[in-house]
């Protein structure tokens, strides 16, 4: 699971890294370039995609001091994801909060981080990193027309989503006797607590159940397993609970939560369709949704 999750984190850098252009990196030196054009071009950017990949805490672009004497561990920021409150506490707190272009960072604990100035590459175990939560980084380097790294983005998954998706997964035992496509099923319960992690308050409770069916088709009796996920987030609304698994379909979710287009869902539709099951959302009172599948 830990190879599944750095691969991710890795591919996500990779994604990020192909659509920043190295001409507006060269535009951002220090604060004051925060409000130009460049600026706010790869920000934006950045941001879209943390909000299309629920695991992804951070994503940020640094580049290595450009003294000539620096070594190669000492790393400055370019641009970071904009402040958010993402514990919904009224306040941005410092781990929260926007590094500015040119703050420094001491990367000599993250070996990785230095390797991916020559290539993509991930963390290979969760590392504090104060002040903020401990995490596990996937990096990528971006290049100019030349093939020369100029910059590398970092996206970052927090210990704390590690470890829930991993105690939900060990919790859902696939019983004997369901004939399902293993890398299939596990990508879709992935999905679905990555949403209910991302769309989840603070310190809520979110439970995986996974139960038997039987039933008879003609004349045949016929197993199968029903996977509920269940959330205390803002919920689904409901002339949304039946398109919400249509492709690019964009789901409005309440302050303080963002918009996201519900690409992992229509995957999830996908493996269930595949199985010869379904999906299904309905509320989860008093708050919350639960997602159901039947394979």
């Amino acid at each position: 699971m830990i190879g599944e999750i750095r691969t991710h984190a890795m591919g996500v850098a990779i994604a990020t890294a192909a659509g920043v252009d190295h001409h507006d990196l060269e535009r951002i030196h220090s604060e004051k370039d925060m409000n130009s054009e460049s600026f706010a071009k790869i920000q934006s950017f950045i941001f879209s995609i943390s909000s299309f990949n629920p695991d992804v805490r951070y994503i940020y672009v640094m580049r290595r001091v450009q003294d000539a004497d620096a070594a190669p561990w000492q790393y400055e920021y370019v641009v970071d994801q904009p402040a958010e409150d993402t514990n919904g506490n009224g306040i941005i707190d410092v781990d929260e909060a926007t590094e500015l272009p040119g703050t420094p960072y001491d990367a000599s604990d993250f070996p990785f981080l230095i390797k991916a100035w020559e290539g993509p590459s991930a963390d290979n175990e969760i590392a504090p990193d104060p002040p903020y939560p401990d995490l596990l980084s996937g990096y990528a380097p971006i290049k100019n027309e030349r093939g020369e790294t100029v910059a590398i983005v970092g996206a970052d998954i927090t210990a704390g989503t590690i470890s829930k998706k991993l105690s939900s997964i060990k919790r859902s035992v696939f019983l004997v006797g369901v004939h399902l496509d293993i890398t299939l099923t596990r990508r879709l319960l992935d999905n679905l607590i990555s949403n209910a992690i991302k769309f989840s308050p603070e310190n809520s409770k979110i439970t995986v159940r996974v139960e038997p069916m039987h039933e008879r088709q003609s004349g045949t009796d016929r197993a199968g397993i029903r996977i509920k996920v269940m959330d205390e987030g803002p919920g689904i609304d409901e002339e949304e609970k039946h398109t919400i698994f249509d492709r690019f379909h964009a789901v409005e979710k309440k302050p303080p939560f963002d918009s996201q287009i519900g690409l992992g869902l229509t995957l999830c539709k996908i493996v269930a369709d595949a199985h010869g099951g379904r999906i299904f959302v309905q509320s989860n009172e008093p708050q919350g949704a639960i997602f159901t599948v039947e394979l």
